[in-house]
Parts: structure tokens; sequence; C-alpha cells
């Protein structure tokens, strides 16, 4: 009961904070209120799903490069003895 007392009016601090020239509309309006609901969330979650793919492909090219390193290595020392030469 409790959780979904805070989820409500996390939701609704929330839209309160996002949409402050509108929420008064929205509190009037049980439709309009449903649909900020909506449009919200929907936003939030692609936020989250497009930063953690973001940080997911961060860490995969981290760990490709760190794995690459001995190579990379090899092909400056090679550049630089074909530069001294």
């Amino acid at each position: 009961m409790a959780l979904t007392l805070w989820s409500i009016l996390f939701i609704l601090s929330v839209l309160w904070i996002t949409y402050p020239n509108d929420f008064p509309k929205m509190i009037r309006d049980p439709e309009l209120l449903l649909y900020g609901i909506g449009v919200e969330t929907k936003r939030r979650w692609m936020i989250l799903k497009l930063g953690s793919m973001l940080w997911i492909d961060k860490q995969k090219l981290r760990y490709s490069l760190w794995s690459m390193r001995r190579i990379i290595d090899e092909e400056r020392a090679k550049q630089q003895a074909k530069d001294n030469t």
C-alpha cells in the first residue's frame, strides 16, 4: 500500500516538474493525466534503454581496445623502427 502510494506521488511529482504549466490541467482531466503519465513513462524508458545500450557498447569497445593493446604496441614499434631507418 505504501509502495503504491509512493509510486503515485513520485509519478505526479515527475509530471509536476516536467510540465509545470500543464500540470493543473492534467490534475483536472483524468484522460490528460493518464496520457501524460504514458508519454513520460515511454520517454524515460527510451532514455534508460538507449543509455544502457550506449554504456554496454562503450564497455565492449574498451575491452576490445584493451585486448588489442599488444598488437597496437607492436604496430607502433614497427612504424617507429621504419621511421628511424
